[in-house]
């Protein structure tokens, strides 16, 4: 099954974190990451990564940094579980001139922060530790949203394109110590398009064994 179109980079975590798009963006490892079969992995995947910190975290190619400067529309989604959320942790922070960044706070609720300035929260305790959740973060030029679990939980007004970035962490905040994702990831997409409908998944769920063949022969 083709990856699904508009897709920037897609990060399946199966014991490596290359590029599944076929665009060649593989993440830079800072320090170790664990990729683990526990917790129970989602059906979707056959293994996830964690537990990152202040040391231990993705880094972006340049390449990534490219296709992800100016655009008008966009997604970042993926399978977020938490082991604490006491500290903020983020999912994947940037710099393009100003901080940005797709987070949970310490109260439960999914958030998303463009330029420091346009900011989006879903109610508190929707995110809780000890279990799986699909978040994404959408823009189309005039509206802010996030989702989990395939279920809108927050839109704002804004009008916002990705400028040039200087900095895009995954696991960890972008400038300062602290916020990091205490937990696991997996199945992490960035697209170029607003998506309204999550997971995106290719291939089909449930297809583990095919999936791994097809994955190993690459």
């Amino acid at each position: 099954m083709p990856i699904a179109a508009n897709t920037i980079a897609l990060y399946n975590f199966e014991n490596n974190a290359l590029d599944s798009s076929g665009n060649g963006y593989d993440l830079v490892t800072v320090g170790t990451l664990a990729y683990n079969t526990t917790p129970t992995p989602i059906p979707q995947g056959l293994m996830d990564v964690g537990v990152f910190s202040d040391s231990n975290y993705f880094d972006t190619p340049g390449g990534f940094k490219t296709a992800l400067s100016g655009l008008a529309a966009g997604t970042i989604e993926g399978y977020v579980y938490f082991n604490s959320i006491t500290n903020t942790p983020m999912i994947c922070s940037w710099n393009d001139s100003t901080d940005n960044y797709f987070y949970v706070t310490a109260a439960g609720a999914l958030g998303f922060t463009q330029q420091s300035v346009t900011n989006i929260e879903s109610a508190p305790g929707l995110i809780i530790t000890g279990g799986w959740y699909d978040v994404a973060a959408t823009w189309d030029g005039s509206n802010l949203n996030i989702y989990i679990n395939n279920t809108n939980v927050g839109s704002v007004s804004a009008s916002y394109e990705t400028q040039a970035m200087t900095a895009f962490l995954i696991g960890r905040f972008n400038l300062a110590d602290g916020f990091s994702l205490d937990g696991y990831m997996d199945e992490l997409r960035f697209s170029s398009v607003a998506r309204t409908t999550f997971p995106t998944v290719d291939p089909a769920p449930g297809d583990g064994a095919a999936l791994l063949d097809r994955r190993r022969r690459r």
